[in-house]
């Protein structure tokens, strides 16, 4: 049969199309089996307890680990982000956002609205001295701010590391409300024009025992 061969190509291009490719993910193997093992024993049992899991603190008690088990070792253990990678890959850890946060209501942020508004109005609706050039506010009178909030607590309160596919993610904060309250850093900068100094002022939320200057000498 003449078209035999083409007729065997044919068949042969149309079941390779209809073929799926299955990409295989290989995972890495540890080079360290035992430290994988006893790190993972130490990360599972602090996850029970609800205590949050960074980065930096398995690269801290893996290289400690490290120092422990295998004290011959001539290998400078680094515990380098692209380690922790693959150790989160073998172990089936995923960096996950905290399950269960309760939400402010907007009913509760109405008030604080309600006054900002109001202030607005009662503040345009007064009618103090104009001056011609700069209107209500001159130069001397304007200052620019800027505040930097400085929270207690340095790093995402509200992220862990957890197992994959774990449905709730809990992680006990070190004291009730402790992530929400925070210190602000306020800037007031030096104006080109005028000989106002650059005044930095640090603002903690609530009521709080004032020192005065001679006290911190």
């Amino acid at each position: 049969m003449k078209d035999a061969d083409a007729i065997h190509d044919a068949a042969a291009m149309d079941i390779k199309k209809r073929l799926k490719v299955i990409k295989m993910s290989v995972t890495p193997r540890a080079l360290y089996p035992l430290l994988d093992k006893k790190l993972f024993a130490v990360f599972t049992e602090r996850r029970k307890r609800g205590a949050r899991i960074s980065r930096s603190w398995m690269q801290t008690r893996a290289k400690l680990m490290f120092k422990d088990l295998y004290p011959d070792s001539k290998f400078v253990f680094k515990a380098s982000r692209g380690w922790v990678r693959r150790f989160c890959k073998r172990k089936s850890i995923t960096r996950r956002r905290r399950t269960h946060m309760k939400k402010a209501d907007v009913e509760d942020k109405l008030p604080a609205v309600r006054r900002f508004i109001q202030g607005l109005i009662k503040l345009n609706s007064s009618s103090p001295r104009r001056d011609p050039v700069w209107g209500r506010f001159p130069p001397e009178s304007r200052y620019n701010l800027d505040q930097v909030p400085l929270p207690f607590i340095g790093t995402d309160a509200n992220a862990t590391y957890e197992h994959t596919g774990a449905k709730v993610v809990w992680v006990r904060a070190p004291g009730s409300g402790v992530e929400k309250r925070f210190a602000s850093l306020q800037v007031r900068p030096i104006s080109p024009s005028f000989s106002h100094p650059t005044l930095c002022t640090l603002l903690f939320l609530g009521l709080g025992r004032k020192h005065s200057a001679s006290s911190f000498r």
